[in-house]
């Protein structure tokens, strides 16, 4: 962030943020029966996530006097490193209603992420009789806990006429559902925090397909509606999408 003065005592800082959250899948579908189809999908997780924040302070107007000493900067940094890897599944079941319809269940069960981080912290404090001192932590903290997101249900449907296919899809998520597991008295604190700050959503999403059957191409449309998880947040926090997309076939296969 920017640097600014408070009675001549100048702040200032920077935090640097990274990482990536990545996703192997391997599914299988199968008809059970005339028109009624199973699947299940496994997701395995892998990700990392880094975090480092450099805080600077310098006393312009010497307004810290702590006899004996008098500072006249200070800097602190402070570093978390994670390792994350979890596991989670979806289930889905797929019905044909005669020729132009679909009607389609899934439920994607909860992911369970295990995060091991380590976090270190180091600050130096100078003087203005040129003394300065160090402080860090003797040994990087390590720990380890477990985060568990929510269930998500949807139910989607399709109903194609003439050239024109139309689908929607509702999905339900109940964010308070997340959690802390495996860990630390503070961090399981928050799994009271998550109840208050976090509600339920639904989920909307509406699209259409029209087919140019002699030219083998495809138009198509959609929309999405995606509400805010936050509880209090105004229907302006909503993310809503538009898109467009085109198809065609290159061969007969």
């Amino acid at each position: 962030w920017d640097s600014k003065i408070f009675d001549n005592l100048t702040q200032s800082g920077t935090v640097i943020e990274g990482g990536s959250l990545n996703n192997v899948s391997a599914a299988l579908a199968s008809e059970v029966a005339r028109d009624f189809y199973l699947g299940i999908t496994l997701n395995f997780v892998t990700g990392s996530y880094s975090y480092t924040r450099n805080y600077f302070e310098d006393d312009l107007d010497n307004l810290y006097v702590v006899r004996p000493f008098d500072i006249t900067s200070l800097s602190l940094r402070e570093a978390v490193e994670s390792d994350l890897s979890g596991f989670g599944a979806k289930l889905g079941l797929l019905y044909k209603i005669g020729r132009d319809s679909r009607l389609g269940i899934t439920v994607k069960t909860p992911t369970w992420i295990s995060v091991r981080e380590t976090y270190s912290q180091e600050g130096t404090s100078l003087f203005d009789d040129g003394f300065s001192t160090t402080y860090a932590t003797a040994s990087e903290d390590k720990n380890e806990y477990d985060v568990t997101t929510p269930f998500v249900f949807g139910v989607g449907a399709s109903h194609t006429v003439r050239n024109l296919l139309l689908s929607g899809e509702i999905e339900y998520t109940d964010y308070t559902q997340m959690e802390f597991r495996n860990a630390n008295a503070r961090l399981l604190s928050y799994n009271t925090d998550i109840k208050s700050i976090f509600q339920p959503t639904v989920n909307f999403k509406a699209g259409a397909e029209f087919s140019f059957t002699d030219a083998g191409g495809k138009l198509r449309g959609g929309f999405a509606f995606i509400p805010s998880p936050y509880n209090g947040d105004a229907s302006d926090f909503a993310r809503k999408y538009i898109t467009a997309g085109l198809g065609f076939v290159v061969d007969k296969s």
